[in-house]
């Protein structure tokens, strides 16, 4: 599902490009369903998409691309897919104090669509707001879930090094088959080495240690539909105007990258499990019991941190690194603030404030 991976035989590595470039594609308006996550981040409150639903199809936005709000309306622009953007508009989530009603809701939502995302292979079936996702696994592994009816969580961070604390996940994705290189590093892992690399805006390359495994180790693939309120939200990433190759036609905007959005998980306990029950050969549901964690919150970074971006695989801490900015703590940050204002949404939202005020 990457755009495109080539081998560099000097550098002796794999190098993996994806380029979210908008087509012009027919606009149209729908309904869809939408799990909005308003949470707060050092840039200040984000509506942050979690899924959408339209037409017994599911998909994660890859990009927010901005977030405007206008006379108690709120509008979402983002990447479906490498090529689709959609924008989305619903009424906020305020207490009467003005203060944002923080959480998960699950929402009907006015969207315009160009192309068709949820026909594109990003899109999964869904069941109501079950979705239909792919685990793989082992032969073994394949044979104890069908045998016990119970999904076991992986200990695992992100990176697959390091033995996480608390939660422990489930693992699943929308990649259908891990046939080559791009299928693994969709999914997190190194099929060649074991190393890869995180570039930031400004250039800057820090190679780190992931997971190695190659296809013929995760043979086996199983469907398991999960409801989308147990899924976690992924990391994000707020990445500055340098970040974009290729400016756009309006030019260069800052924007927040979804951190990995072919890997979904489910935060579960240690030592726990979650039920299943068969819908079907190598086909179950997945069932919330007590031992599933609700998730509180995810990670974020700006594009041009790399210890706190190397924290998203790692979900530790970063070692050695001083907390000597407001974000480090959980607060709001003049930095952050000032690069998620250069959004195309924040500058729309400007010229018609502008408009509206002349005389």
């Amino acid at each position: 599902m990457l755009d495109k991976y080539v081998t560099n035989a000097a550098e002796k590595h794999l190098e993996s490009y994806r380029h979210f470039t908008p087509d012009i594609f027919p606009q149209r308006k729908v309904q869809l369903q939408a799990r909005i996550l308003i949470a707060t981040t050092p840039a200040g409150v984000l509506h942050y998409p979690v899924g959408l639903i339209h037409e017994g199809r599911f998909l994660r936005p890859m990009s927010i691309d901005g977030v405007s709000y206008y006379e108690g309306w709120v509008s979402v622009e983002m990447m479906l897919t490498p090529s689709i953007r959609a924008f989305i508009y619903f009424r906020d989530k305020k207490e009467p104090n003005e203060l944002w009603m923080l959480g998960a809701y699950d929402l009907e939502v006015e969207a315009f669509l160009s192309g068709d995302p949820f026909g594109s292979l990003f899109a999964l079936p869904t069941d109501g707001t079950k979705v239909c996702f792919f685990h793989h696994t082992t032969q073994a592994g394949a044979k104890g879930i069908d045998d016990t009816l119970r999904f076991l969580p992986s200990k695992w961070n992100f990176q697959g090094m390091t033995e996480l604390v608390s939660p422990h996940h489930a693992y699943f994705t929308n990649v259908a088959k891990l046939i080559g290189p791009a299928d693994m590093l969709e999914v997190g892992m190194a099929p060649e080495g074991t190393f890869a690399g995180l570039i930031t805006d400004d250039g800057q390359v820090f190679k780190h240690e992931v997971y190695r495994l190659s296809p013929k180790d995760r043979a086996y693939t199983i469907r398991v539909w999960v409801d989308w309120s147990l899924i976690a939200p992924n990391p994000l990433v707020l990445h500055d105007p340098r970040s974009n190759v290729v400016a756009g036609a309006g030019g260069s905007f800052s924007w927040w990258e979804v951190f990995h959005p072919a890997i979904f998980r489910v935060p579960i306990r240690p030592g726990g499990s979650l039920k299943l029950t068969r819908r079907g050969k190598r086909q179950y549901e997945l069932k919330r019991t007590p031992d599933f964690i609700e998730p509180t919150g995810f990670y974020a970074a700006l594009g041009t941190d790399i210890p706190r971006m190397y924290r998203m695989w790692t979900e530790a801490s970063p070692t050695g690194v001083e907390a000597n900015q407001p974000a480090d703590v959980g607060l709001p940050d003049s930095e952050w603030k000032r690069v998620a204002a250069m959004s195309l949404s924040h500058l729309v939202g400007r010229n018609m404030l502008a408009a509206l005020e002349e005389p």
